[in-house]
């Protein structure tokens, strides 16, 4: 079970948007910590934002960018000498200048390590992709 601490600010009705943010993650993800929370300072900070057809879209606030894709992966096993790297994955796209002048849409696609444990060869990740096995408790 991973749990995830988060917090959601006040929808913005003139914006459409809503502050999303992650503030600590215990369980799995934490393996190195023995299931504590993360020690490390988590910065993660997105916002929702609703379109007038009444849909949603998750967008990144630094660098802003559209997310299409959030996934966080944990290492798959639990002990000995094989351990896995916590990581979240962003990809999206977000709009940027050319030297000419125009604005085009450029792909987006970040890794970050959350929490590196020591590995002598690499090990599976496992993507959280079963709502059932996250417990997300809101702060």
């Amino acid at each position: 079970i991973l749990k995830i601490k988060y917090k959601v600010g006040a929808f913005d009705p003139e914006t459409k948007t809503q502050d999303v943010t992650v503030e600590s993650i215990r369980g799995l993800a934490s393996m190195k910590e023995n299931g504590n929370e993360t020690k490390k300072n988590l910065s993660y900070h997105w916002k929702i934002k609703q379109n007038e057809d009444g849909s949603l879209e998750l967008w990144d606030t630094n660098p802003e960018f559209k997310l299409q894709n959030l996934e966080m992966g944990i290492g798959a096993t639990r002990g000995g000498f094989r351990q896995g790297a916590t990581y979240l994955e962003r990809q999206g796209e977000r709009e940027v200048e050319a030297e000419d002048g125009t604005k085009q849409i450029v792909p987006v696609n970040q890794r970050e390590i959350v929490l590196k444990t020591s590995c002598s060869e690499p090990s599976p990740i496992e993507k959280l992709m079963d709502s059932t096995q996250t417990i997300f408790s809101k702060i």
